[in-house]
């Protein structure tokens, strides 16, 4: 931002500036807590071996799996279990709202 976008330009920009340094602030520190939670568990599996007195059958753990950073979307199967669902809550709903209708009007 130059100094004449700041004194004389939209004031939203100051804004929106300062917003994406702080999503881009915590998606960095997203990916340090992703990093250190990896190193934990990589050290984590070679500590029996690491000890000062290690057990006789001290053996490696296996080595961590790689997870996923972004979940898998449902599936089509899924999302149609889901509509079908909310389609009878909602027909449910309606029935009773029709059934309360009747009782009160009456």
């Amino acid at each position: 931002m130059t100094w004449d976008q700041y004194w004389y330009g939209d004031v939203r920009m100051t804004w929106a500036l300062r917003e994406a340094h702080n999503l881009r602030l915590e998606q960095q520190n997203q990916m340090l807590w992703l990093q250190g939670q990896y190193f934990y568990s990589v050290l984590g599996s070679f500590v029996p071996v690491l000890v000062t007195v290690p057990k006789k059958n001290a053996k490696v753990l296996p080595y961590p799996e790689l997870r996923p950073l972004f979940p898998k979307g449902p599936t089509p199967e899924e999302l149609e279990e889901q509509e079908k669902q909310e389609s009878l809550r909602a027909e449910l709903y309606m029935r009773q709202m029709v059934q309360a209708g009747k009782n009160w009007g009456g």
